[in-house]
C-alpha cells in the first residue's frame, strides 16, 4: 500500500494525541521494554565520554517510538551553536517540526509518524554542533515520547555523568586494537588479570586469570594498582620463560562489561615488551582522573568462572522529564 498524506495524517492525529496527553500529565500506558522505565539521553556519536561535534538522542527501554517532543540546549558559556537536528525514525516532513532559538543554542523538535525498531535503544534524533562540546554542557528536556500505536511512555531523562569509565587488561601477546564480541582476551585464553574502574571509584572489580596453562605457569601477578591517572602491574616471570606481554587500558561508555558491547570500548593506552625471568613493572595511563590509590575492590580472581560478561548496574541518578515551550524560529523539514 502506498503511503499518502491523508494516511499519514490519520496516523499523525493519533500520535499527536501522545504529545497532548504527556504534556497534560495524563497517565501513560505504552508497554515498557524488559529493561525498566524508558529513558531518553544524549550520547556522543561514536561512543566515548569526551567532547563531540555530534550527539544522538537515544531512547532506551522502549518498544518502538512513533512520536516525540524534546528540546536540546547548549550552555550559555559555550561558543558552540546547533548547526542541524536530524529527527530519527524517518518521519514524514509534514508531521515534523524543528525550531531553533537563542542564536541557535537551542533546538525544539516535535515529531509524529516516526518508525523505529521495536526493540533495543533507538535514535530519535542526531544533533550536530559547530564545534566539539562536552555532554555536561548540554541540556535535554523531553515533553513527550510515544509508541507507534499512539500510546505514551512514562519517560525519564538521566542526568549526565561526568565520570570516565575504564578497563585495564594485563595480557599475553599484543593488544587488541578493536575489541568485539568475538575478539576478547578471555576468548583467546590470554587474559592474566583485569580491572574495571572510573574517575569516581578507581577500582570496582578485579579478576583473572582466564588464560592457558603455559601462560599462567610463567607469570605471577604481584600487584595491580591505580594511582595518579595510571594503572600499574607488578609481576614475576618464572625461570625458563621468555614471553611477550602487554598492559592495555580502554575507555568505556559506562559501568559494567558485556561481550556484545565490547566494540564500543576505545583503546586509550598500552605498554608492550618481551620479558624474561625476574620481577617487572608495566604502567599505562587512564582516562580522566582516577585519583586515589586502590583501596578495597571486589576480586573475581578466586572464582572458577569468568564474570567478565556480567553487566553491572549503572545506578545513575535521574530527573523527571519536563515540558518545553516552542521556540520562535520555525523550520519544517522538507
Amino acid at each position: 500500500m502506498t503511503d499518502t498524506p491523508s494516511r499519514f495524517g490519520r496516523i499523525g492525529i493519533a500520535l499527536l494525541a501522545v504529545l497532548a496527553v504527556v504534556a497534560g500529565g495524563t497517565a501513560v500506558t505504552a508497554q515498557e521494554a524488559d529493561g525498566g522505565q524508558p529513558t531518553v539521553e544524549l550520547v556522543a556519536a561514536g561512543g566515548g565520554s569526551g567532547p563531540a561535534t555530534s550527539f544522538d538522542v537515544v531512547a532506551s527501554n522502549v518498544s518502538g517510538v512513533g512520536a516525540y517532543e524534546y528540546t536540546v540546549g547548549v550552555a550559555d558559556d559555550e561558543n558552540a551553536t546547533i548547526t542541524r537536528v536530524t529527527p530519527g525514525g524517518n518521519p514524514p516532513s509534514f508531521l515534523t517540526t524543528v525550531e531553533y532559538s537563542d542564536n541557535r543554542t537551542s533546538a525544539f523538535v516535535r515529531v509524529a509518524g516516526a518508525d523505529t525498531n521495536d526493540s533495543g535503544p533507538v535514535s530519535i534524533g542526531t544533533v550536530e554542533f559547530s564545534e566539539a562540546v562536552e555532554r555536561e554542557d548540554l541540556s535535554l528536556t523531553v515533553a513527550a515520547l510515544g509508541d507507534e500505536q499512539g500510546e505514551s511512555y512514562d519517560v525519564r531523562v538521566p542526568e549526565p555523568s561526568e565520570s570516565a569509565y575504564y578497563q585495564v587488561d594485563f595480557v599475553g601477546g599484543a593488544p587488541i586494537e578493536e575489541l568485539g564480541e568475538n575478539a576478547t582476551y578471555s576468548g583467546q585464553d590470554r587474559l592474566l588479570k583485569y580491572l574495571h574502574g572510573s574517575t569516581e571509584e578507581p577500582v570496582t572489580r578485579v579478576g583473572g586469570p582466564f588464560a592457558d596453562e603455559n601462560l599462567t605457569q610463567c607469570v605471577t601477578v604481584e600487584s595491580f594498582d591505580v594511582a595518579d591517572d595510571e594503572a600499574t602491574v607488578e609481576f614475576t616471570v618464572a625461570a625458563g620463560c621468555d614471553l611477550d606481554l602487554s598492559l592495555v587500558s580502554y575507555e568505556k561508555t559506562g559501568p559494567g562489561w558485556n561481550a556484545s558491547t565490547a566494540s564500543e570500548q576505545v583503546l586509550y593506552d598500552d605498554a608492550q615488551g618481551t620479558f624474561g625471568p625476574g620481577n617487572h613493572t608495566m604502567t599505562v595511563e587512564l582516562p580522566g582522573d582516577p585519583g586515589t590509590p586502590v583501596g578495597d575492590a571486589s576480586d573475581d580472581s578466586s572464582t572458577g568462572s569468568s564474570d567478565e560478561s556480567t553487566t553491572e548496574s549503572s545506578g545513575d541518578s535521574s530527573a523527571e522529564a519536563s515540558a518545553s515551550a516552542a521556540s520562535p524560529v520555525h523550520e519544517v523539514l522538507a
